[in-house]
């Protein structure tokens, strides 16, 4: 039985055909895209809803995804460990519907990876004076800020 935790959300699933990296030969796999990766799995009648994970490639590790110039009905995505993995859907439509939905969720995994990997910055603020809540004065050191909220006014002469 195949297990997904409790904060993971299925974006898409579907049933594509794998190729065989060495063999060059196509498997009928029931393709799930999560918020974490893309997973592949051996379905058959009477399992669960996926079926048997048989592989898969985590999000932030995939580099590109592209669809085949030598066939419309191919997407390929690679991974950061050099790993190449090829899907053939039964139509172009599907085909660019699946690329579509994968790099949206890479783009997805890229922007929260942004917002969780933010470092502290130290701002030195040379002839500004820092004022407290309560309205007094406070010292001068630098300040350690995580994010900063810039006010622009455009004054018209």
């Amino acid at each position: 039985m195949t297990t997904y935790s409790n904060d993971v959300h299925l974006l898409c699933s579907g049933f594509l055909e794998k190729k065989n990296p060495i063999t060059g030969i196509f498997y009928p796999r029931m393709v799930v895209l999560s918020t974490e990766a893309l997973s592949w799995c051996k379905h058959q009648q009477g399992e669960d809803l996926f079926g048997e994970r048989t592989g898969s490639a985590q999000l932030k590790d995939i580099d590109s995804v592209k669809i085949l110039e030598e066939n419309s009905l191919m997407f390929e995505i690679c991974e950061s460990n050099g790993r190449e993995r090829q899907f053939r859907a039964s139509n172009e439509r599907i085909c660019a519907e699946w690329v579509s939905e994968i790099e949206s969720a890479i783009d997805q995994v890229s922007f929260q990876d942004g917002i969780t990997s933010q470092k502290e910055h130290v701002l030195h603020v040379p002839g500004i004076k820092f004022i407290d809540a309560a309205g007094t004065e406070a010292s001068s050191d630098p300040i350690t800020v995580t994010s900063i909220t810039i006010h622009l006014s455009l004054i018209h002469i």
